[in-house]
């Protein structure tokens, strides 16, 4: 039987808290499972095959090998988890996501910015 993952209205993001947050969320997606979180550090695409024109085209689900297919198990509940810990508002910014490092970097970059951004702010703590 498979189980279903729900997370208490406390794991919810406060926009206020985006760092407790994430720490929390990083350990509750190991907790699933360590390449859950792989799935979210790495990232994850769907299998492809390379045609006989030499492009890629994705390959049909029925012909994904075993690890493709626990790959894609573990990104769907890292996905999931954090699905399930934004409102509504948050989720907009997320929805299109098929991959759980996606979605994670999008909310990283929203509510810390880029690079270049945090780099400007330790600088300016530092100072």
């Amino acid at each position: 039987m498979k189980e279903l993952i729900t997370l208490p209205s406390l794991y919810m993001l406060d926009e206020g808290s985006f760092g407790h947050w994430k720490a929390r969320m990083r350990h509750i997606i190991r907790g699933i499972d360590e390449d859950a979180w792989t799935a979210v550090e790495l990232g994850w695409s769907p299998p492809c095959t390379i045609m006989e024109d030499k492009t890629y085209a994705p390959k049909p689900k029925e012909r994904w090998t075993k690890s493709e297919k626990t790959a894609s198990k573990f990104n769907s509940k890292a996905l999931t988890m954090i699905f399930s810990a934004v409102d509504m508002d948050q989720f907009k910014i997320i929805q299109g996501c098929e991959s759980a490092k996606e979605a994670w970097d999008i909310l990283v970059n929203h509510f810390e910015g880029d690079k270049r951004v945090r780099k400007i702010r330790i600088d300016h703590l530092a100072s």
